[in-house]
C-alpha cells in the first residue's frame, strides 16, 4: 500500500510503505532511525549503573559475545529495558549470520571495506522511556545510517525492539502502552515518516516488536511499517527467520 508524500511527516499504519528518497531535496544519504516506547505504568525509573555492561546481549548466544556482569542499584525487576536493533539483509532478504551485519548495543558500529563507519547505534538506554520538554515521548534509542555508503548487496534493513531478560523478569510488551519508530533525514532533521503502534498490549506475551524495514528498490529507499510481535527473546531466534 503506497502513501503519497509531500514535504511533511507521513504517519503510517501497519503495512503502509512510503518513499524516503523522494522526501530528500538533494538525494537521501544520511538517516536517523529513532525508536521509543512508553510503559503502561510510566513511573520514575530506579537509578541504574550505566557503566556496567549487560550479562548477555541480544547476539551473545549467536556470536559468542562477552559474558560480563551488570550492576544495578534498586529494584530493577519492575523496569522494562527495551533494546533497539537492526539487521542488514543481503539480496534475497537473507541474513549472513555475520556479527557485523547486526547492530545493537553490544555491536554499535558497522564499517565498510574501507574502514568507514556506515551504521552507528547511539547507545543503550537503561533508564526507561524518555520524554521531551513538552512531556511527549522522545527517542529512547537512535541508530544512524549512511545509506550512500552502504554496500549495494544490502537491500533491506529490519528494525526492531526486544525486551532484555524478558523471561527472567517476567516481562512482555503487554506492559508497554505504545511504541513508535521514525525516520529522519539528517541533512535537515526533517522527520520523513513515523509509525505509532498502540496495539502491543494485547495479552500475547510478546517480547519482540518488529517496527519496520528500510527497503532499497533500484536506487531509491523506502520504509515499510511492520507492527508484528513475537515471543522471541533473543536475536538468534529472530535472525533465523532470515537465514
Amino acid at each position: 500500500m503506497g502513501v503519497s508524500l509531500q514535504k511533511k511527516t507521513v504517519s503510517l499504519s501497519k503495512g503502509q510503505k512510503v518513499s524516503l528518497s523522494k522526501a530528500a531535496d538533494s538525494g537521501l544519504k544520511h538517516v536517523m532511525v529513532g525508536l521509543g516506547w512508553t510503559e503502561a505504568s510510566d513511573s520514575n525509573p530506579n537509578q541504574v549503573n550505566e557503566e556496567a555492561p549487560k550479562k548477555k546481549g541480544l547476539l551473545s548466544r549467536l556470536f559468542g559475545g562477552p559474558d560480563s556482569s551488570q550492576s544495578f542499584t534498586g529494584d530493577r525487576q519492575s523496569q522494562i529495558d527495551c533494546d533497539a536493533w537492526l539487521v542488514l539483509l543481503e539480496d534475497g532478504d537473507k541474513f549472513s549470520g555475520n556479527e557485523k551485519d547486526a547492530i545493537w548495543y553490544g555491536n554499535k558500529n558497522y564499517y565498510d571495506a574501507s574502514g568507514d563507519r556506515v551504521v552507528h547505534h547511539c547507545g543503550d538506554n537503561l533508564v526507561g522511556s524518555k520524554k521531551d520538554a513538552d512531556g511527549n515521548g522522545a527517542d529512547d534509542e537512535e541508530i544512524l545510517i549512511d545509506l550512500d555508503k552502504l554496500d549495494k548487496k544490502y537491500k533491506k534493513i529490519i528494525v526492531g525492539v526486544t525486551i532484555y531478560s524478558a523471561k527472567e523478569r517476567h516481562q512482555s510488551f503487554d506492559k508497554i502502552r505504545s511504541t513508535f519508530i521514525r525516520v529522519v533525514d539528517r541533512a535537515d532533521d526533517f522527520e520523513i515518516c513515523r509509525f505509532n503502534s498502540q496495539e502491543i498490549a494485547d495479552g500475547t506475551g510478546a517480547t519482540t516488536f518488529y517496527a519496520g524495514a528500510l527497503i532499497k528498490e533500484g536506487n531509491e529507499w523506502s520504509f515499510e511499517a511492520d507492527g508484528r510481535t513475537s515471543q522471541d527473546q533473543s536475536i538468534p531466534k529472530i535472525a533465523k527467520l532470515f537465514l
